[in-house]
């Protein structure tokens, strides 16, 4: 008896595990600050699970099994995600979040771009 809850337990870590790996993922690949990152980068609340930002979408659109190549082809697609003038790619290398419309870049589009330009661009988020 005691097997059928370990075993609803351990689906329940291993999910909540992977999660964090994407998570993870994320915040190596975009250079982000661990403390700072939470789920809200993809989801609409801090803690994670349903439902997922804009941004999250793309990159659930993306995800084919692997996500560092899922995050990548998100800020590839040159999409502004939260609908606030500003592309995807430049909010991650601004490090501000691509899914919420309400953190944005300080910079305007044109000097963030330049700077994004010189920095290489999306080659430092290539996984």
């Amino acid at each position: 008896m005691l097997v059928v809850p370990a075993l609803i337990w351990t689906v329940i870590s291993s999910n909540a595990n992977a999660f964090g790996a994407y998570r993870a993922q994320a915040v190596t690949q975009f250079k982000l600050e661990d403390k700072a990152t939470t789920c809200a980068y993809c989801h609409v609340e801090a803690t994670g699970g349903a439902p997922w930002n804009k941004f999250g979408q793309l990159v659930q659109i993306k995800l084919e099994g692997d996500i560092s190549k899922a995050l990548y082809e998100a800020l590839e697609a040159n999409l502004d995600s939260d609908g606030d003038g500003y592309a995807d790619k430049l909010e991650v290398y601004a490090k501000t979040l691509p899914g919420n419309e309400s953190s944005k870049p300080e910079q305007d589009v044109k000097t963030l771009e330049a700077a994004f330009e010189k920095a290489g661009g999306l080659n430092p988020f290539k996984p």
